[in-house]
């Protein structure tokens, strides 16, 4: 998920949001709904690359904390029962 403030220089930045529509061949009024309910379609690697050239922003600012620790939580199960 992309943090918060993230997600206010996204919906401020109408150069951002027009070139996330045309790097992932999508319609603005879907960059929009991505935006409002913070899609893990943002989370790819066009749209963070994308984010990151129109706000200055590292990827490890854009992204919410909880993410790796939930990633990490499920990555370290994984191993424990062999998956």
């Amino acid at each position: 998920m992309i943090n918060k403030e993230t997600i206010k220089l996204i919906k401020e930045n109408k150069k951002c949001k027009t070139m996330l529509a045309l790097r992932l061949d999508k319609s603005v009024a879907t960059i929009y709904r991505y935006i409002d309910s913070n899609d893990i379609m943002l989370t790819t690697d066009i749209a963070l690359n994308t984010i990151q050239e129109f706000t200055g922003l590292e990827r490890k600012d854009m992204l919410d904390a909880d993410m790796f620790i939930n990633a990490n939580a499920n990555q370290l199960l994984s191993n424990a029962i062999g998956k």
